[in-house]
């Protein structure tokens, strides 16, 4: 194997681990924005405005308008 064949094997190695961490993530802030919506429409305590907008930024991280 030269050393192209080396590079291009440890990247898709890579590739492949970064892809689960980030599908783990994924699911892992998927939890806390249905955590979160509970939270806004079951507790008249908390803050309704602070817990709507954190919703907000965690919706817009899912949905980046990058160019």
């Amino acid at each position: 194997m030269d050393k192209e064949e080396n590079i291009a094997l440890l990247l898709s190695q890579e590739n492949v681990k970064l892809h689960k961490h980030n599908k783990i993530l994924s699911m892992q802030v998927a939890i806390a924005i249905e955590g979160l919506k509970a939270v806004i429409e079951h507790c008249s305590d908390f803050p309704l405005n602070i817990a709507q907008k954190t919703l907000s930024e965690m919706e817009d991280c899912e949905n980046p308008d990058l160019p």
